[in-house]
């Protein structure tokens, strides 16, 4: 099913058919430590040798952005424009790996509350987010998008905060970028990946007070 890409640096498995790409199919694959990319405008799994992670603790913030995001420059909220964060992220790059198929599958996971978003709000218009997902110990940040400076910076630094307050030992960024990297991301080998992605996807989330799975619950409805 699976064969080596550039002198074993990637491994990648066939690629998959629309309707083969489904919220049971997405849990499969991810479990599995492969991630989705796509070749060709058509989606596939693909594992390479090594994959960018984020620390949970000791991650870097440019004090810059630690001063926009305590100076509530933009106004951070969850899950509340996951579509058009989707759609922006899909848009910000000629060639991208998020398809129409992969859109549908992302949309399927949210209402799942598998998928989430992050938004970055300036004056009651989207600045910036991102979108991931989230099984058990695992997260994952999948892309980030920007309409104003900073927007996306404060968003995943507001994420990020936000992760150290939940049951999380894995944040998967699959590959470093200019702004990944800006946060201390580094990269792990496959066998590495594997073995924290094995002990995060036992880990059970972080019992919710009362009052914030109500509020969790009134947002998604």
């Amino acid at each position: 099913m699976c064969r080596a890409l550039g002198g074993s640096e990637r491994a990648v498995c066939g690629i998959i058919s629309g309707r083969d790409l489904n919220p049971d199919e997405f849990l499969r694959g991810i479990t599995q430590g492969y991630y989705l990319c796509s070749l060709n405008d058509k989606p596939m799994w693909t594992s390479p040798r090594q994959r960018a992670v984020v620390p949970i603790e000791g991650y870097k913030v440019h004090k810059d952005v630690k001063r926009y995001h305590r100076q509530e420059r933009f106004q951070i909220t969850r899950n509340q424009a996951f579509e058009e964060v989707l759609q922006n992220c899909a848009d910000s790059r000629q060639s991208t790996w998020i398809t129409s198929d992969i859109m549908d599958l992302y949309r399927d996971l949210f209402e799942m509350r598998i998928a989430f978003s992050v938004e970055a709000w300036k004056d009651g218009e989207l600045a910036g987010g991102l979108f991931g997902y989230r099984i058990n110990g695992l997260i994952a940040t999948k892309s980030l998008f920007y309409r104003k400076p900073n927007a996306s910076k404060v968003a995943f630094y507001d994420h990020l905060l936000a992760i150290q307050q939940e049951n999380i030992s894995v944040h998967d960024v699959q590959m470093l970028t200019p702004l990944t990297t800006s946060f201390g991301a580094g990269l792990i080998n496959r066998e590495e990946y594997h073995s924290s992605l094995m002990k995060a996807l036992i880990q059970l989330p972080q019992p919710k007070p009362a009052e914030q799975v109500e509020s969790a619950v009134s947002c998604n409805v």
